[in-house]
C-alpha cells in the first residue's frame, strides 16, 4: 500500500460542500506564503521537485492537448492533468471556475512526502494527493491546495513467497506503492500468479477504489496475490 493511513476533509469539488477548507488559508490572503517560502520548500526536497500550477493556460496547451491519451495524461502537467477535463474545474462541471491546485510536489521518496505536509501545517494548507488523475469526483483537484503528485514516487514490484503477515501465511504477496497503477502491478505479477484488479491500466493500484471502496469511503486495505 501507499503507506499512508489518513482522515480525509471535505474538498471542493466532491460534491458542492466547501465549508470544509474554510478554515484553511487560501491564496487570496495574507497569510498565504510569499515565494521565498515556497522556495524554501523547494530547497528541502530531497529527490522530488516543487512545480508552480499556476498558469492556468497550461492546461490547454499541455492536458488538452493530449486529449483522451491515459498515458499522456498521468505523465504530463506536473500533475495537473485529469483523465476527465472537467474536473479541472469545481465540481466537475465545465462551465465552472478552475480547481488546479496551486503547487504540486512531485514526490520520489518518503521524505519529499513529509516535507510537503510539514509544510502545509506550518501555513495551514490543505493538502491534495493525485497520481493519474481518473477519480470522476475531482478528489485529486482543489483550488488553494498543494498536491502530492505521486506519479514518479519510488516503486516497488518484487513478490515475496511464503510471507508471514499478522500470523497468517501467504503463499505469494506483492508490494504496490503509492503512484504506481495496475500496468506496473499486473508487469510484476506476470504469468505466474493470478492478480484481481482493476481493468483500467492506468489507475492507481494502491488507492482509488482498492484503498476506498468508493469515491469517498477511505479505508486502509492489504492486497494479497
Amino acid at each position: 500500500s501507499s503507506g499512508i493511513n489518513a482522515e480525509w476533509p471535505l474538498r471542493p469539488g466532491c460534491g458542492n460542500v466547501f465549508e470544509a477548507v474554510n478554515a484553511y488559508c487560501m491564496p487570496t490572503e495574507k497569510c498565504w506564503p510569499a515565494p521565498y517560502l515556497w522556495g524554501s520548500l523547494e530547497s528541502k526536497l530531497v529527490n522530488g521537485k516543487l512545480h508552480n500550477l499556476t498558469d492556468l493556460s497550461t492546461y490547454d496547451k499541455v492536458c488538452k492537448a493530449a486529449g483522451t491519451n491515459a498515458y499522456k495524461l498521468e505523465e504530463e502537467g506536473e500533475g495537473r492533468c485529469m483523465q476527465y477535463h472537467d474536473c479541472s474545474k469545481k465540481g466537475c462541471n465545465s462551465t465552472s471556475s478552475w480547481n488546479i491546485p496551486m503547487y504540486s510536489v512531485e514526490a520520489k521518496s518518503e521524505d519529499d512526502i513529509i516535507e510537503a505536509i510539514k509544510f502545509a501545517n506550518t501555513h495551514n494548507i490543505y493538502v491534495t494527493v493525485k497520481t493519474s488523475g481518473h477519480n470522476y469526483a475531482g478528489a485529486s483537484m482543489g483550488y488553494g491546495s498543494l498536491l502530492i503528485w505521486m506519479k514518479n514516487f519510488k516503486k516497488f514490484g518484487a513478490i515475496t513467497t511464503n510471507m508471514d503477515v499478522c500470523l497468517d501465511t501467504y503463499d505469494a504477496l506483492l508490494k504496490v506503492g503509492g503512484g504506481q497503477v495496475w500496468l506496473e502491478a499486473y508487469k510484476a505479477v506476470g504469468e505466474n500468479y493470478h492478480l484481481i484488479g482493476g481493468g483500467g491500466l492506468t489507475v492507481s493500484a494502491a488507492g482509488g477504489w482498492l484503498m476506498a471502496r468508493s469515491l469517498y469511503a477511505p479505508v486502509s486495505a492489504r492486497a494479497v496475490v
